[in-house]
């Protein structure tokens, strides 16, 4: 799975280490959605007006209990060691990211020529819209603003404020 932008470029290595933590032998849409706000947890927070912001919905609707900077140093010393060998995406959440990527291609942004430059905002609107009951559910419940996500995704993730 490519990402675009860094630090989303961590998100499916963070994926893959909770999955593989949990035993889990693919990556399930939680473990990438964790992932997503492991890595990127800065530009992201704006969009959760409350306290907890990303941090709630890492305990709450994913049930990680350690700290960001944990999961950072985890996959820091596997990828060090050369001990992390990536999981495949389950094909559900492959194709809800093939949905994320035609966003990012109705915006005109590239990073290479053909390929369009992936967002933060655009993974999280992907849960709130392809997984309405579940992960997309638990994402509002956490406090997202989701008037404020998806203006930030039709202007490419530049904040207005």
């Amino acid at each position: 799975m490519q990402v675009g932008e860094e630090p989303l470029i961590w998100a499916p290595g963070f994926a893959s280490k909770l999955a593989a933590s949990e035993g889990a032998g693919t990556v399930e849409p939680r473990h990438f959605l964790a992932g997503v706000c492991i890595a990127c947890e800065s530009k992201i927070r704006r969009y959760w007006p409350t306290a907890g912001g990303p941090d709630d919905f890492l305990a709450t609707g994913c049930g990680l209990r350690a700290g960001r900077s944990s999961y950072w140093r985890q996959l820091y010393d596997a990828l060090r060691s050369k001990s992390f060998s990536p999981l495949e995406f389950l094909a559900e959440l492959q194709r809800a990211y093939e949905w994320a990527v035609e966003l990012a291609r109705a915006r005109r942004l590239r990073l290479v020529p053909g390929r369009p430059i992936l967002i933060p905002e655009d993974i999280l609107l992907l849960f709130l819209r392809r997984f309405p009951n579940g992960l997309g559910a638990r994402v509002l419940e956490s406090g997202l603003d989701p008037d404020l996500l998806a203006a930030a995704v039709c202007r490419g993730g530049r904040s207005q404020r």
